[in-house]
């Protein structure tokens, strides 16, 4: 279809508070098949309900290349090159270049506007379903003002989590502001926020405790559906960036095709004994085709 026009700033705002189209215009973004090349797209800012996304398109007839997910935890980076700009989300950043510094500037501060209001939505959504302790709902909107989201390394899987906080770092701003008196009492605080889902531990791996354990602010949009439960490795809190929907459709109908028709077992051979769990079961990962034969 054609190309939709940016509103007015005054449309602009309604769109970002009452939902709707925000802003559209094609910039130059980095990655992708290649990694180091910039390529131009189009970008489109839409809210929808209480989630605003970044669809971008290789081209304006097609379906998106893909989404992002723009949460209160996300951050935008000015870079010193005059026309450069990123926006780093939970796990990846995603670099831009315009073609005018007064384009950049634009961008960047549609970005921080989509940030700071869905920052505000979230903590009242949040907010609201905490217990009607006015105490308690000040210390938590205390802590989520505070509380500081960096850079940090998974230890078990290597990942860097780029809008994270370390358990010990949150005890010590929590007893800094006066939030709690005690480590203990810290903790007993941590811990009311992850059952409140206003902070999950990464992976879902951990209660909050005052060690190096990650964890970071909890936004539906960018978490999986067991978020209260400690999940397994195939049902992580889901990336910030979203492959078109129809994608998980594509890949099902390969593996259909792959599947021999005649044969349970997967094309390539049966199983070894290693691939199948205790008890000459099937492991996980044949499970759905199994299913499917």
């Amino acid at each position: 279809g054609p190309m939709r026009q940016p509103p007015e700033q005054q449309s602009r705002n309604i769109a970002m508070k009452e939902g709707g189209f925000i802003f559209a215009s094609a910039v130059l973004k980095l990655g992708g098949a290649f990694k180091n090349k910039l390529q131009q797209r189009y970008m489109e800012i839409e809210r929808i309900d209480s989630r605003i996304e970044i669809k971008y398109y290789n081209n304006i007839r097609k379906d998106p290349k893909g989404v992002i997910l723009v949460t209160g935890d996300c951050k935008v980076e000015e870079s010193s090159k005059p026309r450069k700009f990123s926006l780093v989300t939970m796990d990846r950043t995603f670099s831009f270049q315009t073609l005018t510094r007064q384009h950049k500037e634009l961008w960047c501060n549609i970005l921080l506007e989509c940030i700071s209001i869905r920052m505000a939505a979230w903590k009242e959504e949040r907010i609201n379903k905490l217990p009607k302790d006015p105490a308690f709902r000040k210390k938590v909107t205390d802590f989520v003002n505070i509380i500081e989201l960096g850079e940090h390394k998974h230890k078990k899987t290597g990942t860097h989590i780029l809008r994270c906080f370390r358990g010990k770092e949150a005890v010590d701003t929590i007893l800094h502001y006066g939030i709690a008196e005690t480590p203990h009492q810290a903790v007993v605080f941590g811990n009311k926020l992850i059952e409140h889902r206003i902070i999950k531990s990464y992976c879902n791996e951990h209660p909050f405790e005052n060690k190096k354990h990650l964890y970071l602010l909890f936004f539906p949009e960018t978490s999986s559906k067991k978020e209260g439960l400690v999940e397994e490795k195939a049902s992580r809190r889901t990336r910030s960036f979203i492959l078109p929907e129809d994608f998980m459709l594509q890949r099902h109908v390969s593996k259909m095709r792959l599947e021999s028709p005649s044969l349970k077992e997967p094309v390539g051979g049966a199983r070894t004994d290693k691939a199948r769990g205790a008890g000459g079961k099937s492991s996980n990962k044949h499970s759905a085709i199994d299913t499917l034969a």
